[in-house]
């Protein structure tokens, strides 16, 4: 649904305010956001994970490839993958993304 979709059915309820609450409640609870998809990866300027937590992470070399690792985050900016530490502040690599790796009940 498109966002002057959204308008025009709410301009059509103007005069009932609990009517177009409840719809508002309803599109936020969807997650509505126009025009973007949410990315499961989170920037580690924003966020870090928990401390010895498994999960997926980005690594952005020098020459400015990029890799993707399954790994440990041990804390103070150290992280782990296959016997690999990256630490922070190398000049090698940078750890730029993470994402909590999904349960499977």
């Amino acid at each position: 649904m498109k966002l002057k979709d959204i308008v025009s059915q709410l301009a059509n309820r103007i005069n009932q305010p609990h009517v177009i609450e409840v719809y508002l409640r309803q599109i936020y609870a969807k997650g509505f956001v126009e025009g973007t998809k949410q990315s499961p990866w989170i920037n580690v300027e924003e966020q870090l994970p928990e401390e010895n937590t498994g999960v997926f992470f980005t690594v952005e070399w020098k020459d400015s490839h990029k890799g993707y690792f399954t790994g440990l985050y041990y804390g103070n900016g150290q992280w782990e993958s296959d016997h690999r530490i990256f630490l922070p502040n190398s000049p090698l690599a940078r750890i730029t993304h993470w994402m909590p790796i999904p349960k499977f009940n």
